[in-house]
């Protein structure tokens, strides 16, 4: 598990500002099938995923899924690069 001490390290070479917010979403993949995770400090380049995924590498794609705060049935999908 990263220690938040090294992701603030990581997060202050980032060339796009960070939100400070959190949320639930499901992501999916081949290795680990459908899970929920929660992501931390999104930007427009990219964000930090937290969950329980196994047997994935760097340069892997997942899934990742969100309901919509506003409209239960609005879901937004799309996929992520694991760097």
């Amino acid at each position: 598990m990263v220690k938040k001490e090294q992701r603030l390290a990581v997060q202050d070479r980032r060339e796009k500002s960070r939100k400070q917010i959190q949320h639930i979403f499901k992501a999916s993949h081949l290795a680990f099938g459908e899970l929920e995770c929660e992501i931390h400090e999104p930007s427009l380049s990219g964000t930090f995923v937290e969950g329980r995924f196994a047997d994935i590498v760097s340069g892997d794609t997942i899934n990742l899924a969100f309901t919509a705060s506003t409209d239960a049935s609005v879901t937004y999908r799309f996929s992520s690069t694991v760097v």
